[in-house]
């Protein structure tokens, strides 16, 4: 309260937690600081708030608001989880919400003249790059739901098993989130906002934030506003839309996160509730008009799709609504490409 209300802070990080939020998150009830956290992320000067996952393993996530981001702790190498790091999932209604949304390196991390490791650690990392996002594009400190899913399009290094859309979608609780903060990678889309205009050109980079209402949407409840991406040619056809081919030295992956606002109730500028009533999902389509990929969740406030691409394709993503309400909510897409060795490549 005293870094937004008082010093008007477009970014905040938070590495405590308390006992109650575990309780509340055991439940999947948001504890009252959640809900004041997603009312501050909706109010001037909207900040990207950021906070440590828990450092016991057998926990569920403490915090669990839907207009933050919390964070877990990757070693050193981002190889690997940290053993502590707290990865459990809410119940929810439909059983598949997903955190942490992110994690970064929280181990042995020397800062400040201290020397620590855990999520307390990997939490400021997040909030640090946030700034570079803000400090590389100004625009985005009015922007949270924007900064969250840069964080999240730009994570490409998962840190244990499969892509976040294949974790959820098989009933994996993933302890890694969209996977490792790339600081690099995330200053790169941010410098690359979609130019405005009805008809966004193509680009393997880009990001894009607006409100969205019942108007932004076709009879068919999908977006009228279609993002394409650029996928850069190769040499030799190193990708299809499933598999890598042992021919390839390299492989495309594509990258898309959106996210966006729950509507937070208040009586007399007191919040009194957070409630996720848009559910809003991610079609990505080639040139053909095929779907290769798609995320659907129902309990998230936001998605992520990952896929390895054909070189030299245009693909279009699309955002399509499965449940909604008359009161607009803000949202944030972000996409990019990256070009990956074959020997980092994964199913």
């Amino acid at each position: 309260m005293w870094a937004v209300c008082d010093n008007s802070c477009t970014v905040v990080s938070q590495s405590f937690t308390r006992g109650c939020e575990q309780k509340d998150s055991r439940k999947g009830r948001l504890s009252l600081e959640d809900i004041v956290k997603d009312y501050m992320t909706t109010q001037l000067p909207f900040p990207t708030i950021v906070h440590a996952a828990g450092n016991l393993p057998s926990w569920y996530v403490h915090h669990i608001g839907y207009n933050t981001l919390t964070v877990g702790n990757h070693d050193d190498s981002a190889m690997g989880m940290s053993g502590s790091s707290t990865w459990g999932n809410p119940v929810t209604p439909y059983g598949d919400r997903e955190l942490p949304e992110l994690c970064a390196n929280g181990t042995a991390v020397a800062a400040n003249g201290q020397l620590g490791s855990g999520t307390s650690m990997a939490a400021p990392a997040v909030a640090g790059v946030a700034a570079l996002l803000q400090s590389a594009n100004t625009d985005l400190q009015m922007w949270p739901e924007a900064c969250r899913a840069i964080l999240m399009a730009s994570a490409n290094r998962n840190v244990v098993g499969g892509t976040w859309w294949g974790d959820v979608a098989a009933g994996i609780d993933g302890k890694a989130g969209a996977g490792a903060l790339d600081a690099r990678a995330a200053c790169a889309i941010a410098v690359a906002p979609v130019p405005s205009g009805s008809a966004p050109p193509p680009s393997p980079m880009g990001w894009d934030a607006d409100t969205m209402d019942d108007s932004c949407f076709t009879t068919s409840n999908v977006a009228d506003l279609d993002y394409v991406v650029s996928v850069p040619a190769a040499n030799v056809a190193t990708t299809s839309t499933t598999q890598v081919s042992t021919a390839s030295t390299t492989a495309f992956v594509v990258k898309v996160a959106l996210a966006w606002d729950s509507s937070v109730q208040s009586d007399d500028d007191h919040p009194t509730a957070s409630v996720l009533d848009w559910d809003l999902n991610i079609v990505v389509m080639n040139s053909n008009g095929d779907i290769v990929c798609w995320s659907c969740s129902f309990d998230n406030s936001y998605e992520v799709v990952e896929f390895y691409a054909q070189p030299g394709v245009l693909y279009t993503i699309r955002i399509v609504r499965a449940r909604w309400s008359s009161t607009p909510t803000w949202f944030g897409i972000a996409w990019t490409v990256t070009e990956k060795p074959w020997l980092l490549r994964r199913p």
